[in-house]
């Protein structure tokens, strides 16, 4: 396998499984915010579970980025070096 070809095949696989994240993000907040709507609360008390959820899922997912190699070495640079 020549490299340009390996280099292009880590690069394809990196941006599905981003896309692919991302896409599955989305459409969990869709569901969260359809049950919220269904509560039939006033229009802040749903921005505010909304606005919530997202902090939470935010937090969730970088305590999952920092358990990977490149995560604990990325914590370590932020760390030292500032954000």
């Amino acid at each position: 396998m020549d490299l340009e070809k390996m280099l292009r095949n880590t690069t394809d696989q990196y941006n599905y499984n981003t896309w692919q994240g991302s896409l599955y993000a989305l459409k969990e907040l869709v569901k969260y915010i359809e049950s919220v709507l269904k509560d039939d609360e006033p229009p802040k008390e749903v921005a505010m579970k909304i606005t919530q959820h997202i902090v939470a899922e935010i937090n969730k997912y970088e305590r999952l980025v920092r358990t990977t190699d490149v995560g604990k070495k990325m914590k370590n640079l932020e760390d030292k070096y500032g954000t």
